[in-house]
């Protein structure tokens, strides 16, 4: 694992380098006063912010921020050093000086700081060690880490709603349809769902209250999974006809929508239930049209659910949202003439859970981000806090380090820490890891000094 600007900006931070005796490349001996804050999440500029330090032969204090670097020439190349955004850089922290860097003919102060031996080995470990370290720190330490990395994940969610918001001329109601049906998707399986709520018109869903039927003549047509003819099946026949008639009424998109990406499910409703592929990696009751099943349900019980999700504030009706049953053909079948034993169907709380933090909380959050309303997204992280703990591959991993908890917001930040952290090798970046190095050069200084005394 090779030096990064990222580690330099983690040793800075966490101060795990010698700091009675720096000296600039010129030699001059610094003190420093304050190490300076993170810029903020966003804002373009130098990784450390409001640094201040004095020159040993002088009295005048320097106040702006530090720009690290592997190499010295590294920030040329990145094209910057000129740029309104860097103006403010008045010290330079690198691993290696092979240029001082110079702004307007001035060179700006540049300071080397070297990796200790054992610190170096130490962050090469951190990969095997970080998820069991992390189960036996202090608890609020945990859930001050966790809260700061669920609090990024829903923010990156919110900002992808906020695009699609952008994309539809700004209309929140068609941009909660969309919302909504690209949460029946997980991962990269949101793509396909996407692009079938793209092609639902939501002026037109919206005339469909309560008339099942027709809601789900929209949603099954535009995802094209009314292609068989095989079937004499009254109720098929009938859907049908109503998405035949909502064809000839409106000007519907008609682009195809690439279900393939959908781990492998078949574009046919009526064989969905019957020939999954023999490798889909999905259980049989997520598959595509059983979802569709249940959107069309929820949205023809509940076609604006823009005014609900921003108006309420009980967390249990906001739940009661994704209960709407099931019509009664689909409560006596699985697939179009399938039938099943006769019984109510009710949606899991699992998948309630999973429509709570996909789609709910994101959902909120995006709002109070464009209309600047704390009070909504801090509603938007109850959500989250108020929804139990997720049962995933990577929150089974930690469990088995140690470390569970209660509130899905919290396993929302296990879900970023592994796929935007550990899964990409950004330890220099991780929380844990600067946690881990610190106590450990905090050790390896007690050794040091302890072995000068004897």
């Amino acid at each position: 694992m090779t030096i990064t600007k990222e580690f330099l900006a983690l040793m800075w931070r966490a101060r795990l380098f010698e700091t009675s005796d720096l000296r600039l490349t010129t030699g001059e001996l610094i003190h420093v006063h304050s190490m300076g804050l993170p810029r903020n999440e966003g804002v373009r500029g130098a990784e450390i912010q409001n640094v201040s330090y004095r020159k040993a032969t002088q009295e005048v204090r320097h106040y702006g921020s530090v720009k690290f670097n592997v190499k010295s020439s590294d920030w040329y190349d990145e094209k910057t050093v000129n740029q309104p955004d860097f103006s403010n850089v008045i010290l330079h922290v690198v691993s290696e000086c092979d240029t001082v860097v110079s702004r307007n003919g001035v060179a700006i102060d540049t300071l080397i700081i070297s990796v200790d031996p054992a610190l170096e080995d130490k962050r090469h470990s951190l990969a095997l060690e970080c998820t069991s370290i992390f189960a036996q720190i202090d608890t609020a330490y945990q859930e001050n880490i966790l809260s700061r990395q669920g609090a990024d994940r829903i923010k990156r969610k919110s900002q992808e709603l906020i695009e699609i918001y952008n994309s539809v001329h700004q209309n929140w109601e068609r941009t909660t349809m969309i919302a909504f049906i690209r949460s029946l998707g997980m991962g990269k399986d949101k793509k396909p769902y996407e692009e079938l709520a793209l092609k639902i018109p939501f002026h037109i869903l919206k005339t469909m209250e309560n008339d099942t039927t027709a809601v789900e003549a929209l949603i099954f047509g535009q995802a094209e999974f009314l292609r068989n003819d095989d079937t004499n099946d009254p109720y098929f026949l009938e859907v049908m006809d109503t998405y035949k008639q909502i064809k000839k009424t409106y000007k519907l998109d008609q682009r195809p929508i690439e279900w393939s990406t959908a781990r492998g499910i078949k574009n046919s409703l009526s064989r969905i239930w019957k020939t999954a592929e023999p490798k889909a990696r999905i259980r049989p009751n997520s598959m595509t049209s059983p979802q569709l099943v249940r959107a069309a349900a929820i949205l023809s019980h509940e076609t604006s659910l823009f005014n609900r999700i921003v108006q309420e504030r009980d967390y249990l009706k906001l739940r009661e949202l994704f209960a709407a049953p099931l019509s009664k053909y689909w409560q006596t079948h699985s697939g179009f003439g399938i039938p099943t034993k006769s019984g109510e169907k009710k949606i899991s709380e699992l998948r309630i859970d999973l429509f709570m933090i996909n789609f709910v909380a994101p959902m909120l959050n995006a709002y109070g981000m464009v209309t600047k309303n704390d009070e909504i997204r801090d509603w938007a992280i109850e959500v989250l806090q108020l929804t139990p703990y997720e049962n995933n591959a990577y929150t089974k991993m930690w469990a088995k380090k140690g470390f569970t908890s209660t509130s899905a917001f919290y396993s929302q930040g296990v879900i970023q820490f592994e796929t935007m952290l550990c899964k990409t090798s950004a330890c220099d970046n991780c929380p844990i890891g600067a946690h881990i190095l610190a106590d450990f050069y905090k050790k390896i200084v007690a050794y040091r000094t302890k072995q000068e005394e004897l």
